[in-house]
């Protein structure tokens, strides 16, 4: 089964770098819901493509994202939590200047549908970027237990 939520990573991460919101929309449930990486959640998968329509023409139209690692843990056999971890390259900002890469963290919750061939679905994603306040003080893979504290 991991197999298969793999693929639809693949599949999600494929219509990302076409720059196809309604195959990136199809990777979701109808009842799906989505926090982009700037807060913007909206509900179902319509509102999934219209989201994603304005970045694939315009300040993502040359992003290509890659896959760095994905970790999956089953809840159930038909529910699974995934978090994708991703580099995007390629994006340009509103004003059209290239922007240095960006990586983050989508996480995910997977659905197996029941009608059908095995087919997974995504019913919740919030994307995450490693661009905060926290991010600009620590290296990668280090956490807020591992900092040195002030004055030290």
């Amino acid at each position: 089964m991991i197999e298969a939520i793999e693929h639809l990573v693949a599949e999600l991460t494929a219509a990302f770098n076409e720059h196809d919101p309604a195959a990136f929309a199809a990777c979701f449930t109808e009842d799906a819901d989505f926090t982009d990486v700037i807060g913007n959640t909206v509900f179902g998968q319509a509102e999934i493509e219209r989201l994603h329509r304005f970045p694939f023409t315009h300040v993502m139209r040359e992003a290509t994202m890659t896959i760095d690692r994905t970790d999956v843990r089953f809840l159930r056999p038909d529910l699974a939590v995934v978090l994708a971890r991703w580099t995007v390259t390629g994006n340009r900002s509103p004003t059209d200047e290239p922007l240095p890469p960006r990586s983050g963290i989508l996480h995910v919750v997977c659905t197996l549908l029941s009608l059908g061939p095995e087919r997974w679905k995504i019913a919740s994603a919030l994307n995450s970027e490693q661009a905060g306040v926290y991010a600009r003080h620590f290296k990668p893979g280090e956490t807020l237990g591992e900092a040195e504290p002030p004055g030290r």
